[in-house]
């Protein structure tokens, strides 16, 4: 029984479907025309977080992102007084953390960065690599039962957030 008194499920979805990899356009395009994306995240950095657009600096360490936590992409929006372009999460870690449960992390599209020119925004690219994926969402076993060792993947965003998106299909309420 929920705190409204409802016992049992209220609604259902038909399945899932996988937002493309490290694409900034459709994960932009999900969270307005389907709602709430469910996605992996390096969130090691994000204990002491409070408040504010958080950021991981590719060139302070960044560049090894461990996908290692499963949140809730819920919009995005423009800080009106840093101008700052940001993702807003929804975390499970408690209600008191970051801003009321929600963490704003900096919204940087990859693809409209030049990464290789030589320019100060080399680091904009916002890309990483993530060397144990098996921690976080790829999770392939052999004919045994045992784990298939990945290759380590590019993930994109800050904290890796463009690379595994997740979004309801055929959702609905009960009758």
């Amino acid at each position: 029984t929920t705190a409204a008194g409802i016992e049992g499920a209220v609604a259902t979805i038909d399945g899932y479907a996988n937002v493309p990899s490290n694409d900034y356009a459709t994960l932009m395009n999900a969270i307005s025309k389907t709602g709430p994306v469910a996605v992996a995240v390096a969130a090691s950095t994000w204990a002491l977080y409070e408040g504010g657009v958080f950021s991981v600096d590719m060139a302070e360490g960044g560049k090894n992102t461990d996908l290692n936590h499963a949140v809730v992409l819920v919009g995005y929006g423009t800080d009106k007084e840093t101008g700052e372009d940001y993702w807003l999460v929804r975390n499970s870690w408690r209600p008191t953390w970051g801003e009321g449960g929600y963490i704003r992390l900096k919204r940087v599209d990859p693809a409209a960065t030049s990464p290789d020119d030589g320019s100060a925004n080399d680091n904009d690219k916002d890309c990483g690599m993530d060397t144990t994926p098996l921690d976080g969402m790829a999770c392939e076993t052999d004919d045994d039962g045992h784990p298939i060792p990945p290759k380590p993947i590019e993930v994109c965003g800050t904290s890796g957030i463009l690379y595994d998106g997740v979004v309801p299909v055929g959702g609905r309420r009960l009758p």
